[in-house]
């Protein structure tokens, strides 16, 4: 009997079907980016619904370079109002859906303050795991 994956790959590679295959498998990458972008948009006003509002943060979506278009992998973050230069933040991003605590700029230990070693090592109790940018994650 024959599998799915051998009668997928028997049909796309069809001489009826092969350009076709060969066009998508071109334009994939820019429909998965569509879609992550339409996924973010639509998370955030329901995460703005969701959480109280406060003068004091702010919900936003990340933003590429250009600061027009949604980054593409995508997120949300709780950030203060009038942030210093370096602070933590909650938050949720990726492709494959982190939450957790992230850094306003990539940290490595040791950290500058006790409070946020502290705050690592409990995340880390808890099953966290820390990158770059985040004290502590979870996909």
């Amino acid at each position: 009997m024959e599998s799915y994956d051998d009668a997928m790959a028997e049909f796309l590679a069809d001489k009826v079907n092969i350009r076709l295959a060969l066009e998508i498998a071109e334009r994939i990458e820019e429909v998965r980016n569509t879609l992550d972008r339409t996924f973010w948009v639509r998370v955030e006003p329901k995460v703005r619904q969701k959480l109280t509002s406060s003068e004091d943060w702010r919900i936003c979506l990340h933003k590429d370079k250009t600061g027009k278009e949604i980054d593409m992998f995508g997120g949300l973050a709780i950030f203060p109002e009038y942030p210093s230069r370096l602070y933590l933040h909650p938050c949720i991003a990726n492709l494959d859906l982190w939450y957790g605590i992230a850094w306003s700029q990539v940290m490595k230990r040791p950290y500058p303050l006790p409070e946020a070693t502290k705050l690592y090592d409990t995340l880390q109790d808890d099953g966290y795991q820390s990158e770059n940018w985040w004290i502590g994650y979870k996909p």
